[in-house]
This record gives C-alpha cells, structure tokens and sequence, in this order.
C-alpha cells in the first residue's frame, strides 16, 4: 500500500525531530527527498539556468536547515521549503537585475571603467586568495576548486564520494572562511 500524506508528515516530522536533537547527518534524507522536485518547481517556475539552480538549491537547504526549529509540526514539509525557494529565487532575480543595472551604467560611461580597474590591486587580490585557499583544510579547498573549474554539485559529489548536501555543506564554510579572512585583511 502506498504511503498517504499522513505517513509522508509523520516521516518528516520524525527526521526534522533527529535533526533538531543533534543528528544532523539526517539533514541529507531530507535534501534527498526534495532536492529534485524543489529543484524542478523553481526551474520551471523561473527559468533560471543550472549554474544559478545549484546556488539557489544550496542556499535554499542552508537556510531551511538554519530554520528547521521554526516549522511546525503536523504540517506537510514540501510548501514549507518550496516557499523557501522561491523567496531566494525571486530575490537572486532581483539581484541579478540589479547587478545587470550596474553593469550597463558602468559601460555607458568609459571613464568609471578606467577609475575602476587597478591592475596590481587585482594582482594582489588573486595572490591573497590563492593564499587563503592553501590555508584551508584539503575537504573545503577541494570542493572550491572543483566549483571554481565548472563542476556541479552533483558531479563534484561523485568525484569526492559524499552527498551532494556535504558538497553544498563545505562549499558553503569554505567560502565563508575566505570571506571572513578577507574582511579581516580590508
């Protein structure tokens, strides 16, 4: 017999009650079950192509495990998360016009492009990262790389033999940790 909505709640509710308790492993049954239809719902919704769906799916399970105390048991999980997705798909599109805004007004006028670029101070930048990255630890430093050459998750998961919820997991650290040197070197 088919599983009703009942079971499919009380499923969730349990593996959401283990994550909040510590077992945070748990988090992956979770990005297993609804990576592919959130990932469908918001391509279809928003046209966003797969480079750009790889970012908003991982922010989308960060931010809905940082908030996993505010749901409400009892309650179906998937337009919980689906609301989710589609905040931070409408505001990566809203992001995304305005970067493209600021682009077009910096190539109207020639003369803020030749303000803004400083080549040595790019040089400087790219050593500091270069820096930054051999200062992490091989699990983040690698998966960096490998986005930075292209990968997607999915791939980059099937070469370093992890779920693709640790790819976006360490992904997300090893960026925050460059991020906060950085900030700490400006």
């Amino acid at each position: 017999m088919f599983p009703g909505i009942e079971d499919i709640e009380k499923e969730d509710d349990e593996i959401i009650e283990k994550i909040l308790k510590g077992e945070s492993e748990c988090f992956g049954l979770l990005i297993e079950k609804y990576q592919r239809k959130i990932y469908a719902y918001i391509k279809r919704k928003y046209y966003i192509d797969n480079d750009d769906m790889d970012d908003i799916m991982q922010d989308t399970f960060i931010k809905c495990y940082k908030n996993l105390n505010s749901f409400k048991k009892g309650h179906d999980f998937y337009p919980w998360i689906a609301k989710i997705a589609v905040n931070i798909s409408r505001d990566f599109l809203r992001n995304k016009i305005t970067r493209k805004n600021r682009v077009q007004e910096t190539f109207e006028d020639p003369l803020s492009v030749k303000e803004q670029i400083d080549p040595v101070k790019e040089i400087i930048e790219l050593d500091e990262i270069k820096e930054s990255l051999s200062e992490l630890s091989s699990e983040y430093r690698e998966v960096l790389i490998m986005r930075a050459e292209g990968l997607s998750y999915s791939e980059i998961s099937q070469k370093i033999s992890v779920p693709v919820g640790t790819v976006m997991s360490r992904l997300n650290r090893g960026r925050k940790i460059i991020l906060d040197k950085f900030s700490k070197r400006a």
